[in-house]
């Protein structure tokens, strides 16, 4: 009997605790064999990761104060299926607190990819992932001096419109350094979309540990036909005196119960010689094509080829290939895998 009370207050407690607050348990685990051949370095099989999506495992909650006011969390972890690991920065991919009103907005708090990056990989047919995206193959690292905000940023306060302005929407974003220039990070993304169409322009300044900003102008758009979505986007990133722009455009067409995705992207450097150490000091080129067929709402098995021919100071290279590829020769790739979210 005292067992059956002690059962009931448990429920009732945890009853309660549901009602005040809504959690989520959710993850990707993506798992591919990918072979790379990078020309003079030869080539490579494996076992990789992410080809589809970014593998993960997280924990999101909401929690409804009233009156159109909420508070959430976002717990976002990266993984290594392929090895069983994780990040050494554990919530790597995301890690938030936020106050969100239904007419006023949201306002964040943590880590969380910047505008820019966030406006490239939504207008990339491949996304950030996989052998296929360009929008993680050309890099923003322009010439010698790193950065740590290209993806995501640390310590960032953000406020994002709210989902009542007719198709408008956007965000600003600031990023305290706390003592290191290269992870302090100002930013912003607007867009539009109704019907058909979704367009948006990002524009974001990193510090360094020199007197130069690295800068980043980006806009993308995307078409929807119905089965078929044509997809573009202008990058223009900026350090001292060397830039570099990129143009990609891809479509997906739908075919039964998956999509054909294929792109094409053209990255234009332009500045003085580049230090010996930096490979990607020239233009290069990017073809991709590939099948995603989705078995359920959750499973999906897919496919992609890739192919890089890179300028006469350029070495820029597909992931999972066997490093050493020299400058002005070419990278290409073949992977399939599957995807299953949780």
């Amino acid at each position: 009997m005292n067992r059956t009370l002690l059962a009931a207050a448990l429920l009732g407690a945890l009853s309660g605790a549901a009602s005040a607050q809504s959690v989520t348990i959710f993850g990707v685990l993506d798992l591919s064999l990918r072979y790379v051949d990078n020309d003079s370095a030869g080539d490579l099989s494996s076992v990789s990761t992410d080809g589809l999506q970014g593998s993960r495992i997280g924990f999101r909650g909401v929690e409804d104060l009233g009156g159109g006011l909420k508070a959430g969390f976002w717990l976002e972890a990266g993984l290594n299926p392929d090895t069983g690991t994780s990040n050494a920065k554990f919530w790597n991919r995301r890690s938030t607190v936020m106050l969100s009103h239904n007419t006023l907005g949201e306002l964040r708090l943590g880590r969380d990819y910047t505008a820019t990056f966030w406006n490239l990989s939504t207008f990339d047919p491949f996304g950030p992932s996989g052998i296929g995206t360009s929008t993680n193959r050309f890099p923003a690292a322009i010439s010698s001096q790193p950065v740590q905000t290209l993806v995501r940023a640390d310590n960032v306060v953000g406020y994002y419109l709210p989902a009542t302005l007719g198709g408008v929407y956007g965000q600003v974003q600031y990023a305290f350094g706390e003592g290191d220039n290269n992870n302090r990070y100002v930013g912003g993304r607007i867009g539009y979309a109704a019907g058909p169409l979704d367009v948006a322009v990002a524009y974001g300044q990193t510090w360094t540990n020199t007197s130069e900003r690295l800068t980043t102008l980006d806009a993308g758009a995307t078409w929807d036909f119905g089965d078929f979505k044509l997809f573009s986007e202008y990058a223009d990133l900026k350090y001292a005196q060397w830039s570099r722009k990129n143009y990609v455009i891809g479509a997906t067409v739908n075919v039964g119960p998956g999509a054909i995705r294929t792109s094409y992207a053209y990255s234009a450097f332009d500045g003085p010689a580049c230090p010996a150490t930096v490979m990607t000091c020239d233009d290069a080129t990017m073809l991709n094509i590939g099948y995603v067929y989705n078995l359920s709402k959750r499973t999906a098995v897919y496919s992609t080829a890739a192919f890089i021919d890179n300028g006469d100071g350029a070495a820029i290279a597909l992931p999972g290939g066997p490093p050493g590829m020299k400058v002005g020769e070419r990278s290409s790739g073949f992977e399939a895998g599957i995807r299953h979210n949780f």
